[in-house]
């Protein structure tokens, strides 16, 4: 049986990518979740990059000299529906800054696509993972699942190279976690809690890691909640009917 998701927490996702060559990428998302509704930032990346090619060879070496990120919308998404809500951060009280979507994992929004099982999408099942050994993260003890299956990496129906290392890390601890969009299936199956950690490889030297973190609300956080689900609620009518039939 599904997990009935907490009605309020903050879930904050570090991510880690590292090309084979090139410089590591550092990404924060934060959601805000109450009930089956999710509330996104959706920021647009930048950094500025030096290249210095040397005069005696053919070597050439890169330093990153600046990054950062501008706020650019509010997605608010309704996850049992898989539909939802952009608005744009400076113009929420104008109807046309608002712009209705439907989300799968064939059709992803912008920022993060909610699905549900991410980790079992294709052919794969939980005993696909098996359970190695212990570790700490933050000051908990967890333990490792790695999956013992190569999978394809598909993109909008398109196959680009394969996964040929994944591990998660589970927290026991955190019961009340186990979001679907994350994984209940995989930690129901090793015995409950949340995934804290995900690390995974691609044949072609892509590395790529992932930080989970919990809170809870901070009344900052309830105020723009409230603020985005009112809106939400306030359009839902007029723009319900701009969605393509499923």
């Amino acid at each position: 049986m599904a997990q009935v998701l907490p009605k309020q927490i903050v879930v904050i996702i570090k991510r880690e990518m590292s090309p084979k060559r090139g410089l590591t990428r550092i990404l924060t998302d934060t959601l805000l979740l109450r009930n089956n509704y999710i509330l996104e930032q959706i920021k647009e990346y930048y950094s500025t990059d030096e290249t210095t090619l040397s005069t005696s060879s053919t070597k050439s070496s890169h330093r990153e000299i600046s990054s950062g990120s501008r706020l650019q919308s509010y997605c608010f998404s309704n996850l049992e529906e898989m539909i939802g809500m952009d608005f744009d951060a400076e113009k929420t009280s104008a109807a046309k800054a608002i712009q209705s979507y439907q989300f799968s994992l064939e059709n992803p929004k912008k920022g993060i696509t909610f699905v549900n099982e991410p980790f079992l999408a294709g052919n794969l099942t939980t005993a696909d993972y098996v359970k190695e050994k212990d570790t700490i993260i933050s000051g908990e003890k967890c333990f490792l699942v790695k999956r013992t299956k190569v999978v394809p990496i598909i993109y909008k129906g398109r196959e680009s190279g394969k996964i040929v290392q994944f591990r998660l890390a589970i927290n026991p601890k955190l019961t009340s976690y186990a979001f679907p969009f994350v994984s209940e299936k995989i930690v129901q199956h090793f015995g409950g809690g949340a995934i804290v950690y995900m690390e995974g490889r691609s044949d072609g030297g892509y590395q790529s890691a992932t930080h989970y973190s919990y809170a809870d609300f901070k009344p900052a956080d309830k105020i723009l909640f409230n603020r985005y689900q009112d809106l939400y609620e306030s359009n839902i009518t007029l723009f319900i009917k701009s969605l393509p039939m499923k």
